[in-house]
C-alpha cells in the first residue's frame, strides 16, 4: 500500500481500511465511519496530487462497505420476520356435507296453492300409511276418505270460530289459538287463518317468529 500510495498517511488507520478488505470483514462494519475515512483520503490526495489508482481502490472498498452494511440489514429483516409469531390460518380440513338437492319454483305462489298444499299436509297427517304406498299382493280395502279427511269448508267451520273469538275486534297471535292443541289441529288451525284471510274476514301479519292475526270489523 505504500508503494501504491506513495505517502505513510495512507498506510495508516483509518483510511487504511479502504486497502485492506480482510481488516474490514474483520471487524464491526457499522464502526467504520466511512464518510469521515473518504473525507480525510480527499485531503491526502489534494495534497499529493490526483492518484486514480488510490482513488480506484477507494471507491471499490467503499461500495464493498456499503454492501455489507445493506446485507446486514436485510439479515436483520429477515430475522424479525421470521421470529414474528405467524397470524395465517391453519388449514382445517372440513367434511363436506350431503346437502340434498331442493328445487325452488320461480314462479309465484297463490294463497289457493298454499291451502291446497296444506290441505294435503293434512291428508298425510290425518293417515300417514297413505304417503308411502308399497306393492301389495292383496288389493287394499277402498275406505271412505270422509272418515280421515276435513274438506276446507269443515275445517273453516271447526276452527273459524276459534280464531275469530281470540282476535275479536282487535288481535292475537296464531299461538295463541293453537298453544293447547296437537300437531295436526295446529296445522288444521293455520288452514282455517289463510281461508279466513281470503274471504277478508281476518289480516295476517308477520310478527317476528308468529303470526298474528286481526279481526276485521
Amino acid at each position: 500500500m505504500e508503494t501504491d500510495a506513495g505517502t505513510p498517511e495512507i498506510s495508516r488507520r483509518p483510511v487504511s481500511l479502504l486497502f485492506n478488505v480482510g481488516e474490514v470483514q474483520k471487524r464491526d462494519v457499522w464502526d467504520i465511519d466511512l464518510v469521515r475515512i473518504l473525507d480525510i483520503l480527499i485531503g491526502i490526495l489534494e495534497t499529493r496530487g490526483d492518484d486514480f489508482k488510490v482513488a480506484g481502490r477507494a471507491v471499490e472498498s467503499s461500495s464493498l462497505i456499503y454492501r455489507m452494511k445493506v446485507e446486514q440489514i436485510h439479515a436483520m429483516q429477515r430475522a424479525a420476520f421470521e421470529s414474528r409469531p405467524s397470524h395465517r390460518k391453519s388449514d382445517i380440513d372440513i367434511p363436506m356435507l350431503d346437502i340434498p338437492y331442493r328445487h325452488e319454483s320461480t314462479r309465484p305462489v297463490s294463497l289457493e296453492d298454499i291451502l291446497g298444499m296444506l290441505q294435503n299436509l293434512v291428508v298425510t297427517m290425518a293417515n300417514p300409511k297413505t304417503s308411502r304406498r308399497r306393492p301389495r299382493l292383496v288389493p287394499e280395502e277402498s275406505r271412505d276418505p270422509a272418515s280421515f279427511l276435513n274438506t276446507t269448508e269443515d275445517i273453516a267451520a271447526r276452527f273459524g270460530p276459534l280464531i275469530l273469538a281470540k282476535a275479536g275486534t282487535g288481535s292475537c297471535l296464531l299461538w295463541d289459538v293453537i298453544r293447547n292443541l296437537d300437531e295436526l289441529d295446529s296445522v288444521r288451525c293455520f288452514l282455517a287463518a289463510l281461508f279466513l284471510a281470503k274471504d277478508g274476514r281476518v289480516e295476517l301479519e308477520q310478527e317476528g317468529d308468529g303470526i298474528r292475526i286481526r279481526g276485521v270489523p
